[in-house]
């Protein structure tokens, strides 16, 4: 079996020295490892030449050359020297006792062919078989893991720029297992944890600028590597542990800057990765502690910085990483100023977090798999916030005189969320409401986080309140604004009159009067009078002598259609009581508007238009707005809605077009915001026909062109054309008939031919037209008394009149049935009134 054939290979070529060494019991339990058969075993006795970097870069050089003369290409060396190699030849040379190996990096399943076997390992001196090879008077690997003092290491210097960790320690214990298992030269499953893993970054830290700075910048504090074997059968697997502390540091700022600060992160974490049948997961479980340091910070400049610092940890097998945990620890400041002269506003917080990284290099561990990187855990909390508390010491709840000092300053304190206190932070003091005095509106706090200010009351009698408050860098308050209050001694005035106006017409004026009687032993001072909108006073600010009155008069002058109510107020230096007196009044509007102009339009013709004028006068002294005019069905106006100014009119034409022979009648409505009651008034119209119809009375000649004429009995074409061509044919319309027809015989009542018809052979039937005022209709119809000539005679016209020509022109048609004359024709013809 393969395993028998490594196992006696590497017994006999490369273990001379261990030929009476005995196998331990680790070993005798994992025989039933398979590895294949072109894995060699480099023994101890060899020297190596090439540093791992020459290895990784594919040069492997080392002696004495007999020991590798049956080595082939293709086949895999394993050795332990200088952290240990797993390379696959490619081409050898050997030059004396020197054998040069042109090599590619193999992983462990081109090693086991059929293996399971685990480890554990962590950062002390003695895990593995093999102790610790790195030291550092700081630094210490014992059984408590990595411990390591990076107290006063400087991050970043230039010139006046300096960020150092002041002090600082980190700690971190893992204890790592590890498990493999291989089958058919494939990795099925890996897995790597560590559990309950303490991490702990103290850091205190210091930064100063003296002018503005920008830049990135990391810095490697400390180093340490770890390297043992394990054996897997005859198999040494060469484990290093590297572990590295790492600081990353970005920052800009804007100013002078001095800070010290810093953050403790204690965390308790089990974390790791495992691989299963082609599917990487993670393990994670993680409680986390972040807790902040005392800050210094004189709060001149504007600061946005980053610092992250991460105790790397990798596992790597014959010098290649594997599995790898980065536990990074995050420190964010931020500083915000906004200059106000010499005074700045300011905030400022510190941020710290945790965000743990595994993951795993695939290279090492085999082909089969992939790359995997993850986050576990991630965790970020404010550990410094400043400013954030205002809080009062002293001062507050004092009692005083009128205009005297209060005996006691204003104190209060600035803390930060640590509640320790912060210098530098503007305080600002306000007297709201009252008339007193701060010897200092705006004051910053002094070391120990302290602001006072000294209050001299104003005159009134009331509570009298200062607020205080302080902002940050954008000028908005920070937490609550904080209250003092104090009281004076009692003083008072009294006002008496009646101020109810009631109604007033607007534009007009009224006067009332009220008094102010002072009835203390000190002089009043009235500095002003607040009076409503609507009202006006004679005396406004003055002195009202101890036990003495003033008199006042107010003028209420209304200018809209509305109430007016609210408080006159005696601003004065005594009473802050009784120093208001209510006022009240209405204004009205009487016939603010009025209408006039004659809107009884008579009869119109449809379809045309009338126009009228009304005027519409403002009565007032004010503006009148006319939002708009409702008129009846008809009727429109040139203007329906805008401002009359006061004692103006305004002229409005009003059109009436009919669309009906109908009577047209209604109200038109002047709305508007002053006058309700005299804004109508009455419209009518008559909308009549039109009478546009051409006068066609008297005489017309008829002028013929015969398009066909058809010849019927003994009737032949010469007589057809002499007797049916009414060419000539002499009608006349009468007025009296009103354009109607009638059967009468008189010559007068329509229509009669001229002498060139045989009227003593004709009698009429009918004689008709109608005339629309374009179209004429024209029929006659008659009978032949004779039997000889015809039995029924019709003619029928249709024509249009050309108002330019004063002419009639159409078609006609003509039929005479039975006797002489039976015969058809049509054609076209003119009537025009004979010359």
């Amino acid at each position: 079996m393969k395993k028998y054939l490594i196992l006696l290979f590497s017994l006999c070529m490369f273990t001379c020295d261990k030929k009476d060494e005995s196998l331990d019991q680790e070993l005798i339990d994992q025989l039933d490892t398979v590895v294949y058969d072109n894995v060699k075993i480099v023994q101890q006795n060899t020297e190596l030449f090439s540093s791992t970097e020459d290895i990784i870069n594919g040069t492997l050089v080392i002696e004495p050359a007999d020991q590798f003369e049956n080595v082939v290409v293709g086949e895999v060396l394993i050795g332990e020297d200088n952290g240990g190699y797993l390379v696959k030849v490619i081409d050898k040379n050997i030059e004396g006792t020197v054998v040069t190996f042109d090599v590619e990096q193999a992983n462990l399943e081109d090693v086991f062919e059929h293996a399971e076997f685990s480890f554990s390992a962590n950062l002390s001196d003695d895990a593995g078989r093999n102790g610790g090879n790195g030291s550092s008077r700081n630094q210490s690997m014992n059984g408590e893991g990595f411990n390591y003092d990076f107290s006063n290491t400087v991050i970043y210097q230039d010139g006046p720029i300096v960020f150092k960790v002041a002090d600082g320690n980190a700690s971190f214990n893992p204890e790592f297992t590890i498990d493999f298992e291989f089958e058919d030269g494939n990795l099925q499953f890996f897995e790597f944890k560590a559990e309950n893993a303490d991490l702990i970054i103290d850091c205190g830290l210091f930064f100063g600028l003296e002018a503005g700075a920008a830049f990135n910048t990391s810095t490697t504090i400390a180093e340490f590597d770890k390297t043992f074997t394990t054996f897997v059968g005859l198999v040494p697997v060469v484990v290093t542990i590297s572990t590295e502390l790492v600081a990353e540091l970005s920052i800009q700022a804007d100013g002078q800057f001095g800070f010290t600060g810093g953050f403790v992160s204690n965390n308790s974490t089990t974390f790791g990765a495992t691989y299963n049948n082609g599917v990487w997961s993670h393990i994670g479980d993680t409680n986390s502690t972040i807790t902040g340091k005392p800050v210094e910070n004189p709060a001149v400049a504007q600061i946005n910085q980053n610092l992250t610092i991460t105790p790397k940890v990798d596992i790597k097998f014959y010098n290649i990483i594997g599995p790898y945990c980065t536990p990074v620890m995050t420190e964010d400041l931020e500083l915000g100023v906004s200059f106000d002269n010499t005074n700045p506003d300011w905030n400022a917080k510190v941020d710290a977090g945790l965000d743990i990284i595994v993951g795993a290099d695939a290279e090492i561990l085999g082909t089969t798999l992939v790359d995997f990187n993850t986050s576990i855990y991630s965790t970020s909390t404010t550990v410094w916030q400043a400013p954030t508390t205002l809080e009062i010491v002293s001062g507050n709840d004092q009692e005083g005189s009128q205009g005297g000092l209060l005996d006691d300053p204003l104190k209060v304190k600035v803390t930060d969320n640590m509640g320790d206190p912060v210098s530098n932070v503007q305080v600002y003091f306000d007297v709201t409401p009252g008339d007193g005095e701060l010897n200092e509106s705006n004051v910053m706090t002094d070391d120990e986080g302290f602001a006072e200010v000294q209050w001299t009351l104003g005159t009134f009698t009331t509570e009298q309140t200062v607020n205080v408050e302080i902002k940050n860098s954008q000028g908005n308050s920070i937490g609550s604004v904080l209250q003092f209050t104090a009281s004076a001694e009692e003083a008072e005035i009294s006002i008496t009159g009646d101020l109810n106006f009631g109604e007033v017409s607007i534009g007009s004026t009224e006067d009332r009067i009220f008094t102010i009687e002072n009835e203390s032993l000190t002089d009043v001072n009235v500095p002003s009078i607040d009076v409503p909108n609507g009202f006006t006073i004679n005396w406004n600010n003055g002195l009202i002598p101890s036990e003495s009155v003033q008199e006042i008069t107010v003028t209420f002058s209304p200018t809209e259609l509305q109430e007016y109510t609210g408080d006159i107020i005696i601003n004065n230096n005594v009473d802050d009581i009784n120093n208001l007196i209510s006022v009240s009044g209405t204004g009205v509007v009487e016939d603010a508007i009025s209408l006039t102009g004659d809107l009884d339009f008579g009869d119109v013709d449809i379809n045309s238009t009338a126009t009228r004028v009304l005027t519409i006068q403002n009565n007032t002294i004010i503006p009148i707005m006319v939002n708009s005019i409702t008129l009846p069905n008809g009727f429109t106006a040139n203007w329906t809605n805008g401002m009359i100014d006061g004692q103006s009119s305004q002229l409005v034409d009003i059109i009436f077009q009919p669309t009906n022979i109908q009577s047209y009648s209604g109200i038109v409505i002047i709305n508007n915001d002053l006058d309700s009651e005299n804004n109508t008034i009455a419209i009518n119209g008559y909308g009549v026909e039109q009478n546009l119809a051409a006068d066609i009375t008297g005489f017309w000649i008829s002028d013929i062109s015969m398009n066909n004429c058809n010849a019927a009995g003994n009737s032949n074409d010469q007589e057809c054309i002499n007797h049916t061509t009414f060419q000539g044919l002499e009608l006349e319309f009468s007025e009296d008939l009103g354009y109607s027809y009638c059967q009468n015989s008189s010559i007068s009542c329509g229509i009669v031919y001229n002498e060139g018809v045989y009227l003593n052979s004709e009698v009429f039937i009918e004689r008709s037209f109608n005339f629309d005022g374009i179209n004429l209709y024209l029929e006659i119809r008659t009978y032949s008394t004779s039997g000889y000539f015809f039995d029924d005679r019709t003619f029928i016209f249709n024509g249009i009149y050309d108002e330019l020509t004063e002419t009639f022109s159409g078609n006609y048609s003509h039929e005479t049935d039975g006797g002489l004359w039976n015969n058809q024709s049509d054609g076209l013809m003119t009537l025009s009134r004979p010359e």
